[in-house]
């Protein structure tokens, strides 16, 4: 079974892991409950470009992360 884990955005970006990888890798290699899908929509029809889709998102995950026990973080969980 696989364990919740601490994201450090700070670090991957020091290391050069891009936004769009660092998303990709939450998108595809955890269990969270961050619903991208609805909200890189939610900006497309606002009429965000997919930068700041990009932005946007990568920042919210950040601010949940670091929100830790305030309830509203973001769970991750390796698959």
């Amino acid at each position: 079974m696989s364990e919740v884990f601490n994201f450090d955005f700070d670090k991957l970006q020091k290391q050069g892991i891009s936004k769009e990888a660092t998303l990709n890798f939450l998108k595809t290699k955890t269990e969270n409950n961050f619903n991208f899908d609805e909200l890189e929509n939610t900006f497309k029809s606002n009429g965000y470009t997919q930068e700041q889709i990009t932005n946007a998102m990568y920042h919210s995950c950040k601010r949940r992360v670091r929100a830790g026990i305030y309830g509203y973080a973001l769970y991750l969980k390796m698959i």
